[in-house]
């Protein structure tokens, strides 16, 4: 089982290593490599990474969706 720790750590990399993405991007990244976790315990880790300035949410108006991105590098 993968706890929220490793999946915050997960997310940093994925953002550090392909730039900005999508929700659903950011998920099935994760589901590549093998980790499984519920939506809305997903979507509380980004919103935990955003409150500590970690991640940014940037609107993508051609896209109708907000991108994540690093704000900083950890």
């Amino acid at each position: 089982m993968t706890t929220q720790d490793e999946v915050r750590k997960n997310v940093i990399n994925i953002l550090r290593m392909r730039g900005s993405l999508t929700f659903d991007e950011l998920r099935m990244a994760l589901e590549d490599m093998g980790i499984y976790i519920d939506g809305r315990i997903l979507r509380s880790i980004v919103a935990s990474l955003i409150r500590a300035g970690l991640v940014t949410k940037i609107p993508d108006s051609s896209r109708r969706k907000f991108l994540l991105k690093l704000s900083v590098s950890p």
